[in-house]
């Protein structure tokens, strides 16, 4: 077969065309006319026979009804054994209130739990949970909620949590002043210690930065090495360029701080080597366009004489201006 289509000029080209050897060409030359064919037959079949029909008259409708039979036993036997799988078949004993914070893997399965559920209300328990309502013990995985709607009205917690409200009508005895007064005061002395002095940005250490609402370590580190990086902050609009800074929270380092420029590192930029001003972030990948000038032509005498240099514009140099000493 691999002969004739070789002698086909047109199915040559093609095979070559595709990269195919002649043996795949063969395979293609042989399936191509049979899924053809098997398109073609199948919506022909649906019309001569309804789907339905189609799948009785292949099975049989004698052995299709006993199919469907089991089919549900088998359902049915799952969600049995699924419904009986948290809980035991005898009759729940409530013996009186139940608090489930203090019952034992014991009490758990006089109720009518399995035990393994009953292990792992009991170790929730150990390791610090608390059921504080009721429907808490439906976190539990498993739990079995016919169960809890038996034992629901004994349990010895509250449906819901009542949270706690100072009302201005809820201090006329002189023990409620008292405990408004405590409270009062506890708020005001939070108040007075989260209260934090302005500081100078330029200076300060990830200690400070990180009392600024907003500001954790890793937003400290990363303002203090871009500080590090610059020589010191000039404006507070470089603060947007550190990563994950927000807008919100940058206001609050404004409100918190103060900038002085006193203490700005600045760089020769007649004397710098290439390292020094390769590590600055306004010149960065420029220090090598900078270095070859420098060598060909007069020092620089001010900060536009920058401008003679193509890479440099002066988006660039209005940034790295305060950086610049000759």
């Amino acid at each position: 077969m691999a002969k004739w289509v070789l002698h086909v000029k047109w199915l040559n080209k093609l095979r070559v065309h595709l990269g195919f050897s002649a043996r795949e060409m063969n395979g293609v030359v042989v399936l191509l006319p049979l899924l053809c064919l098997l398109l073609f037959f199948i919506p022909a079949l649906k019309r001569v026979w309804p789907h339905d029909n189609l799948v009785l008259t292949a099975l049989g409708k004698d052995k299709l009804e006993p199919l469907l039979i089991s089919l549900d036993a088998t359902a049915e036997r799952k969600a049995q054994f699924y419904k009986g799988k948290y809980r035991n078949d005898h009759q729940i004993n409530l013996g009186g209130n139940i608090d489930p914070n203090k019952l034992s893997a014991t009490d758990w399965e006089k109720i009518g739990l399995r035990s393994f559920l009953a292990k792992r209300i009991t170790n929730y328990v150990q390791k610090g949970g608390r059921f504080r309502v009721k429907t808490d013990l439906l976190k539990i995985y498993g739990f079995p909620e016919e169960v809890f709607e038996l034992i629901s009205p004994a349990l010895l917690l509250p449906d819901t949590l009542q949270h706690k409200k100072f009302a201005q009508n809820n201090y006329s005895s002189k023990d409620s002043v008292q405990q408004k007064n405590r409270y009062t005061d506890s708020y005001k002395k939070k108040r007075t210690t989260n209260t934090i002095e302005v500081f100078d940005l330029n200076i300060a250490d990830t200690a400070q930065l990180n009392r600024i609402k907003g500001i954790g370590a890793v937003l400290a580190q990363r303002i203090v090495t871009h500080r590090q990086k610059l020589g010191g902050f000039y404006a507070y609009e470089q603060l947007k360029e550190i990563y994950g800074l927000k807008p919100e929270v940058i206001e609050e380092i404004i409100q918190k701080t103060r900038l002085t420029t006193n203490s700005i590192v600045k760089i020769n930029i007649n004397k710098a080597t290439y390292a020094e001003m390769r590590k600055h972030p306004y010149i960065g990948k420029h220090a090598s366009v900078i270095e070859k000038y420098r060598k060909h032509n007069d020092a620089f005498q001010k900060p536009t004489d920058l401008l003679k240099i193509v890479v440099i514009d002066e988006t660039t140099l209005q940034k790295l201006s305060p950086y610049l000493s000759f």
